[in-house]
């Protein structure tokens, strides 16, 4: 019985390690994840983090591409016309990025709101990554992957609306308040309403199961 339950509970974190890769994967693209899986070309990183401060206090999150692994793309940066760093326009803000194995392009907005396209631009000498101003046809767009990043928001908002992984975990604490003790049926023990460590002595059917679980239920009422 209790290699069984080593085998579940081992079971159980394998499940959950493996979904939290997933979703942190998936949250890599908006720069949201808690690891960097160099999923973009030209070693660029996106990152959705705060950087701006007033009276020493952190003011709002927001989306940048970092190149170089230091260098941040995002809302007050100057990026060049060319690649002769002829000419140049401020970053308003990121609207989202297309990306494929050897290709990138973000599209920015700039203080008047005109539409800009950066891409990398590698430095033959340094092999610095410096992101200029391209031009990018709809066909070499559509054969992209596009992905749209999350809006600037104030701190406040960012704590309340994205934190969800602390929310769950207090979520299960309180769970884990209100039921101390797994129930133990005929087939194993029920946790968190799942049947987690099934008994493979147990020869009871079903039926015999659920009417177990009822009187569970009929007797907790009065304890």
């Amino acid at each position: 019985m209790r290699h069984c339950k080593i085998k579940a509970i081992l079971f159980i974190v394998c499940i959950a390690i493996g979904l939290f890769i997933k979703l942190d994967r998936d949250r890599y693209f908006i720069g949201k994840s808690c690891f960097d899986y160099k999923l973009l070309p030209y070693g660029l990183q996106p990152k959705y983090y705060s950087h701006s401060y007033k009276n020493g206090n952190r003011v709002k999150y927001e989306f940048q591409i970092i190149a170089n692994g230091f260098e941040g793309y995002g809302e007050g940066t100057s990026c060049f016309c060319n690649k002769d760093r002829e000419g140049s326009f401020t970053i308003k803000r990121i609207e989202g990025y297309y990306y494929g194995k050897e290709t990138f392009f973000a599209l920015c907005l700039d203080n008047e709101n005109k539409k800009h396209y950066i891409t990398p631009f590698v430095n033959v000498r340094t092999k610095d990554i410096l992101l200029i101003e391209a031009n990018a046809s709809k066909e070499e767009l559509k054969r992209l992957r596009y992905v749209k990043v999350p809006e600037p928001v104030s701190v406040k908002e960012y704590y309340e609306n994205y934190n969800y992984f602390s929310r769950i975990l207090m979520w299960l604490t309180q769970v884990q308040q209100r039921n101390k003790a797994s129930i133990r049926t005929p087939g194993g023990t029920l946790c968190f309403g799942i049947f987690v460590c099934p008994n493979a002595k147990a020869s009871r059917s079903l039926t015999q199961f659920r009417a177990h679980l009822k009187v569970q239920s009929s007797i907790k009422k009065y304890i």
